[in-house]
């Protein structure tokens, strides 16, 4: 159970850089950093019980630390291209991405990779 909660400080930045008509006309290309929220400072009080060496119940409040051991960082590339246009407006787009996330969830040492490709209909 929380007993209590410290004052919270948290952080997020990125940078994103864009480029439109990079490849062809109409086309985007767009690379990205970022530091997703993470907590860099806080605590909170947790009530603990447990069993005693003789047998009773025990609830000792215990500080805990809020911060994880991990920071995650984002890197990704994606692009963005028009496939085709109609006589009314709409349009069809293709978008990639590839992603690379560090930390991935603010666990240390956990890694992946992401490979995206999708369709855009817009009417």
């Amino acid at each position: 159970m929380v007993s209590g909660i410290g004052p919270l400080l948290s952080r997020s930045y990125g940078l994103a850089l864009a480029q439109r008509d990079a490849i062809a006309a109409g086309d985007s290309l767009t690379a990205l950093w970022r530091r997703p929220l993470r907590v860099v400072a806080g605590s909170a009080t947790l009530l603990m019980t447990s069993v005693d060496d003789q047998g009773y119940a025990t609830t000792v409040p215990t500080r805990v630390s809020l911060r994880p051991d991990g920071a995650e960082t984002d890197m990704a590339l994606t692009y963005a291209a028009p496939v085709a246009t109609g006589r009314w407006g709409q349009a069809l787009t293709l978008n990639t991405s590839l992603e690379l996330r560090q930390d991935a969830g603010n666990i240390r040492g956990l890694t992946d990779h992401v490979a995206r490709v999708g369709l855009n209909f817009r009417f």
